[in-house]
């Protein structure tokens, strides 16, 4: 399992980080104001997890049948199938989801399905 981690860095240029270097000059009440603004903006850090799996997800028409069975698997934010690799490469970008869970899905559903180490 390759891991990832996506930076989000709107913070320190966002238009409230200007507010608040201006605040610096303003009342106290106008700088909490901005400050408050400010932590209101921030996105969370989190952890985007890649898995690729070996398929014998050879054609279109085997990956349309296989399409929703793979989308209906929580946590998958994007997935495609490499047809051109000999391993018919299945690569999935998810949040906390276990290789183990995607390759039960698939097996029972009646496609082979093997998580590819690093």
């Amino acid at each position: 399992m390759i891991r990832w981690r996506e930076l989000n860095n709107s913070a320190l240029t966002s238009p409230f980080s200007a507010a608040l270097r201006l605040a610096r000059f303003n009342s106290p009440q106008s700088r909490r104001e901005a400050e408050v603004s400010q932590r209101k903006i921030i996105k969370p850090t989190f952890f985007m997890d890649i898995l690729i799996f070996k398929t014998d997800l050879d054609n279109r028409e085997r990956i349309t049948q296989a399409q929703p069975i793979i989308q209906n698997i929580q946590g998958i934010k994007r997935w495609n199938v490499d047809m051109h690799d000999c391993d018919n490469v299945l690569r999935i970008e998810a949040i906390q989801l276990s290789p183990r869970s995607v390759e039960t899905i698939l097996q029972n559903a009646g496609y082979y399905c093997e998580e590819l180490q690093d």
